[in-house]
């Protein structure tokens, strides 16, 4: 099943960004409504305030004591937009044409100068209603709100429609700014879409940002290691390949013998042959699967294990290889409780390999000691056999895959030193080998992280 296709990055942040910009741009149009109509509102009240004021003035200069109200004439196209009222001793002396005859606000209700808003003549209007010179003088200013509308109207248009016409400017702008800043991640892609399978080479751009260089340091440490993983995996694989010819030629060959042997003996020899050839060739095959095993990602390496049991396992498993050839094997431990964390399976092939090529390289009535130390920070396995031992030379070869001490007639694949050393590898341990002494022998020396004292509770 193909994966839904997403949308690429640059479509994702232009969007994002362009949503960030239409949301910021709105929120900041409402702030500045909000606060423009509060404004708006403070100066024509002031206004309101001041025409009332001029009004109290006139009215307390020029009032004349008249039995019909004067009617002032709209002289101007906005005048409707404004009308007002002039009581005294409760009888109307002065209003604007558009203005009623009578009082727009109850007269008992205006003790001191206040505003509100009313409904006259299905219109909405903003009052301004205060006292005149004398307590009896009562003046009246109301202006239209729709009026007020208006002017917050053409207010916000003039703020935000050049705003709102740069928009599509500022969003091509966007564009093509994300669109600049991904080319580097454009450049790595059109890189790896025409790269070579096989081409493990360290990545380099002609264009790299500093968050790319992260991405590119992944890949390339990637690719190293694939690079090495590779290698190793090609050379495994022609050496083992070489490796299980000799057994497979020797099976056929002893098989040949025996099917055209005459006498029975011959035949019986070469059957003995041909199965000591099997038993190589299976011991071969459990060697290569073991190292497979190992190379494997994802092992669990942090099980809590009691180290001293595994050696004494490992030692009852290859002690009937001992007894046949009359060694000697001894195992002294000095601590308690010796332990450690890893894989309990990898560390007993380990043991299990050190102690068969003890075995299998030693002499008859050879003696093999073992003996396990530690402290806060590490233990210290050790494992020394007073056997013919290694030139210097042949130390310096010990875990090379299929390298086998020539002279040697015990039989093996050449295998187990490289799965000692990738088993130590994996657990971090210390692998050192020696001559245990100048006339021969072999000691070989494991230093293992020991178990921190918090997490020994676990085994318990």
């Amino acid at each position: 099943m193909r994966p839904t296709s997403s949308p690429s990055m640059q479509k994702r942040l232009t969007l994002i960004l362009l949503t960030a910009l239409s949301l910021i741009w709105v929120l900041t149009t409402l702030l500045v409504w909000r606060d423009a109509s509060h404004e708006t509102d403070e100066i024509l009240d002031g206004h309101l305030a001041q025409a009332a004021a001029l009004l109290v003035v006139q009215q307390a200069s020029d009032f004349v004591d008249q039995e019909q109200s004067i009617k002032t004439p709209l002289l101007h196209q906005d005048a409707p937009r404004v009308m007002y009222q002039v009581f005294h001793e409760g009888k109307l002396s002065l209003r604007s044409e558009n203005a009623p005859r009578t009082a727009i606000l109850p007269l008992h209700s205006t003790a001191k100068p206040s505003y509100s808003n009313i409904r006259f003549e299905q219109n909405d209007w903003r009052l301004f209603a205060t006292q005149g010179a004398e307590q009896d003088v009562v003046v009246y200013v109301a202006e239209k709100q729709s009026a007020r509308a208006e002017i917050l109207h053409a207010l916000m248009r003039s703020l935000t429609l050049p705003m709102l016409l740069a928009l599509p400017l500022l969003a091509l702008s966007i564009w093509f700014a994300v669109r600049y800043g991904l080319n580097p991640l454009r450049e790595l892609s059109q890189h790896l879409q025409t790269r070579q399978a096989g081409n493990l080479a360290q990545i380099s751009l002609t264009t790299s940002q500093q968050e790319i260089e992260p991405v590119l340091e992944a890949l390339n440490d990637l690719l190293q290691k694939n690079a090495k993983l590779l290698a190793s995996e090609q050379a495994f694989t022609s050496n083992a390949a070489h490796e299980l010819k000799t057994p497979i030629a020797a099976i056929r060959m002893q098989a040949q013998v025996a099917a055209v042997a005459e006498d029975q003996q011959d035949r019986q020899h070469a059957l003995s042959q041909l199965q000591v050839a099997c038993d190589r060739a299976n011991r071969t095959i459990e060697q290569l699967l073991t190292l497979a095993r190992i190379e494997q990602t994802g092992l669990a390496l942090d099980e809590p294990i009691n180290f001293a049991d595994l050696v004494r396992e490992a030692l009852s498993e290859m002690a009937i290889a001992a007894i046949e050839k009359q060694q000697q094997m001894g195992f002294e431990q000095q601590c308690e409780p010796c332990l450690t964390r890893g894989n309990s399976t990898l560390l007993k092939i380990l043991l299990r390999n050190l102690i068969d090529n003890a075995v299998r390289y030693c002499p008859a009535r050879a003696n093999i000691a073992l003996s396990l130390t530690c402290n806060e920070q590490e233990l210290h396995f050790q494992i020394e056999d007073d056997g013919p031992g290694l030139s210097e030379t042949e130390l310096q070869k010990i875990g090379e895959r299929f390298y086998r001490v020539l002279g040697n007639e015990a039989s093996g694949t050449g295998l187990g030193w490289s799965i000692i050393r990738r088993i130590a590898e994996v657990h971090q341990i210390q692998v050192a080998i020696a001559r245990a002494k100048p006339e021969g022998g072999l000691r070989i020396e494991l230093k293992l992280p020991a178990q921190t004292q918090q997490n020994r509770s676990s085994l318990h």
